[in-house]
């Protein structure tokens, strides 16, 4: 009896571990930047995280590096192309890893009723280098250099520029700008995709520094 009991424990928990991970891999949205429908892939991400929500944009990162300019060219990409998000970290005004909680602290006070997607590059295996990850949940900015700083974001996309490696920082610096730039780009197309898709849906009103439907 007592072994029974062990073993129907023992499969009540894989069951719990099986769902666990699989709700993690589905809740994890990959995209080469070769893929010439990675926008299309990026938005319809987007639309399973926010479900047609218009969050405020946390682009991290700085020109000062080449590897880490994917935030701040988004979000100046972004600023250019719409008038329908608040996006905070450009190239005139880069947020790097260092400010996060400031930024946080200051999201949270302004725009108190609003989801959050953050943009970060990424190091990761040698195989991902080019991948660009949409994740249901926030990240953790500067992981990659061993910084511990506090999770940021409902949403997050992230675009891997080098291996990682114990010199993270060099990778990322002998990171081609045209590589940067490209991602950078698809990540923008994506997040305008999604935007102008739910700006098609029922009326949007404005609501303490968020688009929400009515």
């Amino acid at each position: 009896m007592g072994l029974n009991k062990i073993f129907h424990t023992v499969i009540i928990i894989s069951i719990i571990i099986f769902n666990f991970v699989n709700n993690v891999v589905m809740n994890e949205y990959c995209f080469s930047i070769s893929n010439k429908y990675a926008k299309y892939g990026i938005a319809d991400g987007l639309n399973k995280i926010f479900d047609g929500y218009i969050p405020v944009i946390i682009c991290i990162g700085t020109d000062a590096s080449i590897g880490d300019a994917i935030g701040p060219l988004v979000g100046s990409r972004l600023v250019r192309s719409t008038n329908n998000l608040f996006v905070y970290g450009t190239l005139d005004a880069p947020m790097t890893a260092n400010e996060i909680l400031s930024v946080k602290n200051f999201v949270k006070e302004v725009h108190s009723l609003s989801k959050t997607l953050v943009i970060d590059a990424a190091v990761g295996r040698e195989e991902d280098v080019g991948v660009i990850k949409v994740v249901d949940g926030g990240i953790l900015p500067g992981l990659g250099a061993d910084k511990d700083l506090p999770m940021i974001g409902d949403g997050s996309i992230m675009g891997i520029v080098a291996k990682k490696s114990k010199n993270n920082d060099a990778f990322v610096n002998l990171t081609r700008l045209s590589f940067v730039y490209k991602m950078a780009e698809i990540i923008a197309d994506g997040i305008l995709e999604y935007v102008n898709a739910s700006l098609q849906k029922p009326v949007y009103e404005q609501v303490n520094g968020a688009f929400t439907d009515i």
